[in-house]
């Protein structure tokens, strides 16, 4: 399994594994930061005008599309004397740049005029300047030359920055309304989309509050849609469907069904309770936050009554196969694995290294 090597403290919310190091923000600060993973001590760190920064290939690009290598070495600007940030990018590298034309204050709120380009960063090269009426936020995936947004909003809406338009757009908000189980009101709420999941070269996984969908973006058609909920682990044409209730299934992504525990989504047990030796036992339940595939097997992030658990889990059974209280007093939020390292991260900031034995 894993045993505990040692604790990283002032680690931020972006973490990226680059080359064996460690690539993280500093906490409230605009500056980054990169570690050695085999001596846990800091390489270097820099500042920037931004929280957020992003990593391709081997270099980290801050801000003002500022490239640099693990050296420190700054191998790439913005050539241009207006200032440029990243919005998102795909794993080839295509990028959307935003470029802040007007930033006014009116009342207690921000109007922003923006324009976007279309950036390759392999190449280093514009690939389309001057996008004026892309959909507002940052794009969830770039397809192509498809941009997909959706994220916490009822529309999904699919953009071709080729043809400058939007091609496509779907409305969930009647369709997905919903009232809530533990509310005393009975107050309907507008459907959103929770999450999107890219699968099979064409498909998304939309999921909302409690329905699914499934649709191919090139053909611009519905394939299915189900009653399942939470969130999705895809593995090809399997994807785990996992809920912060402690519930969990197995689908099948070709038709939405699910294909364990006679079609019904599976409850969690509890975990063994907790020892406190002034409150005596203390209850935990299977309730979590964050769960992967990795080696095989389900990971479950697990937080009760103050207590965090990783638990590794039998993906065909479910059944818990290790479970293991981690040392914080801090909700753990988050889990990677790199190399032959398990990296659990809390909210306090504090990265918890464990090596595989």
């Amino acid at each position: 399994m894993y045993k505990l090597e040692t604790v990283l403290k002032g680690i931020g919310g972006q973490r990226n594994f680059l080359r064996n190091c460690l690539v993280t923000d500093i906490p409230n600060e605009k500056k980054i930061k990169v570690i050695n993973l085999d001596s846990f001590k800091e390489k270097w760190e820099l500042s920037h005008g931004h929280y957020f920064y992003h990593v391709y290939n081997d270099e980290i690009i801050a801000d003002n599309l500022s490239f640099y290598n693990l050296d420190k070495e700054l191998t790439f600007s913005n050539p241009f004397d207006y200032k440029l940030n990243i919005s998102s990018h795909n794993e080839n590298g295509i990028s959307i740049l935003r470029q802040i034309l007007k930033w006014e204050k009116i009342g207690t709120k921000y109007n922003i005029t923006s324009q976007h380009h279309i950036f390759d960063l392999n190449n280093k090269k514009f690939i389309k300047e001057n996008l004026t009426e892309l959909p507002g936020g940052s794009a969830d995936f770039i397809k192509d030359n498809l941009l997909v947004y959706g994220h916490k909003q009822s529309k999904l809406i699919i953009y071709d920055y080729e043809q400058e338009k939007i091609i496509w757009e779907k409305d969930f908000a009647e369709e997905c309304t919903y009232k809530d189980p533990i509310s005393l009101t009975e107050k309907w709420h507008k459907g959103e989309i929770s999450n999107l999941y890219e699968y099979s070269n064409d498909k998304f996984i939309i999921t909302t509050k409690y329905i699914t969908f499934c649709l191919d973006i090139k053909k611009r058609e519905q394939l299915w849609k189900s009653n399942n909920y939470g969130a999705y682990i895809i593995l090809n044409d399997i994807a785990f469907a996992y809920t912060n209730g402690g519930s969990i299934a197995k689908i099948d992504l070709k038709t939405g069904e699910i294909i364990s525990n006679q079609g019904e989504y599976f409850t969690l047990p509890d975990l063994p309770p907790v020892n406190h030796e002034r409150l005596g036992e203390i209850h935990i339940s299977a309730s979590g936050s964050k769960m992967v595939f990795h080696d095989n097997s389900l990971w479950y992030l697990i937080h009760s009554n103050g207590y965090s658990f990783i638990v590794k889990i039998n993906p065909e059974t479910f059944d818990y196969e290790w479970i293991h209280q981690i040392d914080t007093i801090d909700e753990v939020k988050d889990i990677r694995f790199y190399k032959d390292k398990m990296y659990l991260y809390d909210i306090g900031n504090k990265l918890h290294v464990y090596l595989k034995v």
